[in-house]
């Protein structure tokens, strides 16, 4: 029963969609479920636009004024594959995935390569669950359910409703580069060293300057026994 009602309450194809990095470009391929209207209704509407410097293999497109993507006419096969690219600098500034996301679809799964981190906002309203950030509409068996749809999840998937997409008006959040992490860490760890290392100078150089006072002290203080110990005798 539980089945059943999650079947009718998503209707519309599942889709999955890779995001990686290729050079200076963000490129998303995206497959939907087999044997979905999107196959049996090759032309659809976008929910939400893709930027104007987007390009799309796989399906002719519709631009709006704007030269945004806003519909796609898909070729008919029974698993539709499309493969979206915009430029890296475009998703930064948007703070969004460029993903293809249709009308009246159901569940968007998104895995990223290891290049690339993504921290979705907190409209989206993702928890992480066993492994993958998933939104708290959807439970384990509804995204059991979906990957069986689709296939085996890579570790890490993200999870949202096309609903919830449209509500935020996109798969939003903060984008960044394992790389730039990476560097950003070296960074720290060699500022952390540098400051330790100065610590330590600082300290022995305090140490070495309280060592030779207090021997200069002691070589006084026997300059003056003995200028005593003459002046007695």
């Amino acid at each position: 029963m539980i089945a059943m009602m999650f079947v009718l309450a998503i209707e519309g194809p599942h889709c999955h969609h890779d995001v990686a990095l290729v050079d200076d470009r963000i490129v998303v391929e995206s497959r939907w479920s087999a044997g979905s209207w999107a196959s049996a209704r090759p032309e659809v509407e976008l929910a939400l636009p893709l930027p104007a410097d987007a390009e799309l293999e796989g399906a002719r497109v519709e631009r709006d004024a704007d030269g945004r993507i806003v519909g796609l006419v898909l070729d008919g096969s029974t698993a539709p594959h499309v493969r979206t690219s915009v430029p890296l600098a475009t998703a930064e500034h948007e703070r969004e995935l460029p993903i293809p996301v249709l009308v009246g679809g159901g569940v968007q799964r998104v895995s990223l390569d290891p290049a690339l981190g993504f921290h979705p906002d907190p409209g989206l309203g993702m928890v992480t669950h066993l492994g993958h950030h998933v939104a708290t509409e959807l439970d384990h068996r509804e995204r059991r359910a979906i990957d069986r749809q689709l296939r085996a999840a890579p570790l890490g998937s993200y999870y949202a409703s096309t609903a919830v997409i449209a509500r935020e008006h996109g798969l939003h959040g903060e984008l960044e580069l394992r790389a730039d992490v990476r560097r950003r860490s070296a960074i720290g760890v060699a500022v952390l060293f540098v400051v330790v290392c100065g610590v330590g100078v600082i300290a022995y150089r305090r140490s070495r300057r309280g060592a030779e006072a207090e021997r200069a002290e002691q070589v006084l203080a026997a300059e003056f026994d003995g200028l005593e110990r003459d002046g007695s005798s």
